[in-house]
């Protein structure tokens, strides 16, 4: 009972702390969904909106109800377009799925860039402006955080939150050449990075999972631990052809076991221009805008 009581307490307090802090921020940047989040897909929208804003990060669903109307926030990382609000600009975020009508979410202020095709084809369906400009803005982090480390693990297992004691995994945890890792971890980045480029191969059920390990480079195989994961294929499928890989079903690892090293790792580098998502950023600072616009294209490969 009294757990019962802490959970339904514990987002007004967060509300509260959040709303206490604001008063001593001058000009904050709001973000759509759970920048607050331990979960590290949702809390990387704190080290990077930081680090292009150079303004601290919050929730805009904290807002009170006096200041939502008059106050501007960004759906950047994550499935948060169907929650929306008015004063919402899009820049990089998608759909959760491709179910949803005019009726079902509220229509931004602007759309700027999504995810990818999938989610900029709901916009398109319900009259929406949204262009063709594709990219998870969590593409970006190579190019402000890469440090240098020799692997040392031949596999990395990165299980989504709902996934984190999943049969299969387990039986993997205690392996000496094996790594979980715990995506539950906030914002810190340089934690999860060391840890991802620690290991020579990555399996994931987890979408910034894949994300991250396709952009430093490591050989992933998507896979799924549970039918728990909030999208299904959609999102797996809108970020790859945002990349330009064709989507395919991932594995089922809980209703076939496939042992480790008999799971199929891509390999291949991916392409995508971030110019068009970097010059569109809406809270982007000049320093930063000009920096990532110099590295981005040969990072990820792109002819001139």
């Amino acid at each position: 009972m009294l757990h019962k009581i802490k959970d339904l307490l514990k987002p007004l307090v967060e509300k509260y702390r959040v709303n206490k802090q604001l008063r001593s921020f001058a000009d904050p940047i709001f973000v759509d969904g759970f920048p607050e989040s331990r979960n590290f897909g949702d809390a990387l929208n704190v080290t990077l909106v930081k680090y292009l804003s150079g303004k601290d990060v919050f929730p805009s669903r904290f807002l009170k109800q006096t200041s939502q109307k008059h106050t501007t926030s960004y759906a950047v990382i994550g499935s948060v377009c169907q929650w929306s609000r008015p004063q919402t600009i899009v820049w990089g975020a998608g759909f959760i799925g491709d179910k949803f009508k005019t009726e079902d979410f509220v229509k931004p202020s602007q759309v700027l860039a999504v995810r990818g095709p999938l989610s900029r084809a709901v916009y398109q369906a319900n009259g929406i402006d949204c262009p063709v400009c594709y990219g998870d803005p969590a593409l970006l982090l190579p190019l402000i955080y890469n440090p240098i480390i020799e692997p040392v693990y031949e596999y990395g297992i990165i299980p989504h939150y709902v996934d984190w004691d999943a049969k299969w995994v387990d039986q993997y945890r205690s392996e000496k050449n094996m790594l979980v890792i715990n995506i539950m971890i906030g914002d810190n980045h340089e934690l999860f990075v060391k840890q991802l480029k620690s290991c020579r191969k990555i399996v994931t059920s987890s979408l910034h999972g894949l994300i991250l390990a396709q952009a430093y480079g490591i050989p992933v195989c998507a896979v799924k631990l549970s039918d728990s994961v909030a999208g299904g294929e959609f999102k797996f499928a809108d970020y790859l052809l945002s990349v330009g890989r064709e989507p395919k079903e991932r594995i089922n690892l809980f209703e076939q076991e496939v042992p480790i090293g008999d799971l199929s790792y891509d390999s291949e580098p991916i392409h995508i221009d971030l110019t068009p998502l970097i010059g569109l950023c809406p809270f982007i600072q000049q320093d930063q805008r000009a920096y990532l616009l110099s590295k981005s294209r040969s990072y990820y490969r792109i002819e001139n």
